[in-house]
């Protein structure tokens, strides 16, 4: 952390801005992950987390798009694979071969 704070400072705040903001220096680096280790230890549980789980799935869903756009028949396809493999009784889309 010091050397390239003195070598290169628009890189060194860059990469330790979280570092910068929080007051947090080299040397006390150390000392903070003996900080944590010893709150680990004493509490090795791991806390619940109070955060909701996202509903929708950002990259599933933007990929999912682009598929969609590249490949119209995509979803047929699809419905067409669930009925051979897992032998359901009905398709949801309509089959334009018969």
């Amino acid at each position: 952390m010091k050397s390239i704070a003195d070598e290169e400072s628009k890189k060194y705040q860059s990469h330790f801005s979280e570092y910068i903001k929080k007051n947090i220096a080299g040397d006390d680096m150390e000392a903070l992950y003996k900080k944590v280790h010893a709150t680990i230890r004493a509490y090795p549980t791991m806390a619940k987390s109070t955060k909701e789980p996202p509903k929708t799935h950002k990259m599933h869903d933007e990929l999912h798009a682009k598929v969609l756009l590249k490949f119209p028949c995509y979803l047929l396809l699809q419905e067409f694979c669930r009925f051979v493999l897992l032998g359901c009784k009905c398709m949801l889309f309509a089959s334009p071969y018969g």
